[in-house]
């Protein structure tokens, strides 16, 4: 059992906090003091995970720390969020000042960036801060910390040396004996950026099948199910929604179309705004005039609105004079917005309710909903 600290509170880094609590003393620290009273509390309603009580996680072994605690850490997870810089590519400077001012202190310690770093952002930052070892995080917001106990994937980047030791902090948390990749720096960056690049792209493939779909009358889910039942396609990542958003997905490709040459790649998020178009124009087509949104978030099981198509939606019709108004069971809230206390108030006061996302709450409406929630999921 060793320290480890872990700077940066947000789902990520919570994640792999409450992950590595099961056989390590994990140390948490944030700006956000307000959070690290709730964690103290044992609180991690932040997570939105629905399963927490049936992981091996030990409160026990988590803490909060501050700069004044004199703790000597094996292992400094850097979590920061990292978001675009005015050229379009994912920003390292809030990472390079961490760990610059956590050395001063704390010099021994095998710093692991799990902040998501743009191509060529590796070297910059071994340049500047010496070695560490980049361990891009794979997590599917909802279950964050699922997810870090069952990964599909280690992916450890840096130098050899210091990966197997990583890689056995890392694998003796995992409950799945996922693989263990060991990387360069560079291929790590290359293995997580182009993974995201490639969901937003099946995500706008799926979504522009299905305009077509509509626009011709014909029953998307039958198409579908036709072309995924190829093992070579697969069944399951294929439900179509108003497009795609949140946090990861749109910075992370944004990141790869201005830093490589390509052709297919530098369209996806074109497509994605083709899609969202695409979807207000249907809306439009049917006369409405008071729409009704069921839940701002971006996907199934989260209450992340962050880049969310619907709200991007909703401000083209409210643009275009449509009477909006929002039901959001998560208490998710948008300035600005107009907002009805029951869902039952949402479908006596809207000629039409647009959902991403449908679940059991809202099926009785079935026939005033539109949607293309094919499976619900993802």
């Amino acid at each position: 059992m060793v320290n480890i600290l872990v700077y940066g509170a947000g789902n990520v880094g919570l994640a792999n906090a409450l992950m590595l609590s099961s056989h390590h003393r994990v140390h948490i620290y944030d700006v956000d003091k307000i959070r690290l009273s709730h964690i103290q509390e044992n609180d991690f309603s932040i997570l939105n995970e629905k399963n927490l009580d049936k992981l091996p996680v030990d409160f026990d072994n988590v803490f909060i720390w501050d700069w004044n605690q004199s703790v000597d850490f094996e292992y400094i997870i850097i979590a920061l969020p990292t978001n675009l810089d005015s050229r379009g590519k994912l920003e390292t400077e809030s990472i390079y000042q961490c760990i610059s001012r956590l050395k001063k202190a704390h010099q021994d310690a095998i710093y692991i960036v799990k902040s998501t770093l743009p191509l060529g952002g590796s070297a910059v930052l071994t340049e500047l801060i010496g070695d560490f070892l980049y361990i891009p995080e794979f997590l599917r917001e909802g279950t964050t910390v699922y997810d870090s106990f069952y990964p599909s994937r280690i992916v450890i980047g840096g130098k050899q040396a210091y990966a197997l030791k990583a890689k056995v902090v890392f694998r003796e948390c995992s409950l799945n004996s996922p693989e263990v990749m060991l990387t360069s720096h560079k291929e790590a960056e290359c293995i997580k950026l182009f993974s995201n690049t490639y969901l937003s792209m099946r995500i706008a493939f799926f979504n522009e099948l299905d305009l077509y779909a509509m626009k011709e009358n014909l029953n998307s889910e039958t198409i579908i199910r036709g072309i995924g039942l190829d093992e070579r396609i697969g069944l399951y990542y294929n439900n179509p929604s108003f497009g795609f958003g949140g946090y990861c997905l749109p910075k992370d490709t944004e990141d790869v179309i201005n830093s490589i040459d390509s052709v297919l790649i530098k369209q996806i998020n074109h497509s994605n705004q083709f899609r969202m178009n695409g979807i207000v124009e249907h809306i439009m087509d049917n006369g409405c005039t008071r729409i009704g949104v069921y839940k701002l978030s971006s996907k199934s099981g989260s209450s992340g609105v962050r880049n969310s198509s619907t709200i991007l939606i909703i401000n083209e019709l409210i643009k275009r004079g449509i009477e909006v108004r929002v039901y959001d069971p998560d208490n998710s809230r948008i300035e600005a917005l107009q907002y009805v206390e029951t869902i039952e108030q949402l479908f006596e006061t809207s000629q039409m309710v647009i959902a991403n996302r449908i679940d059991q709450d809202v099926r009785q409406y079935q026939d005033k909903i539109f949607t293309r929630d094919l499976y619900n999921r993802n």
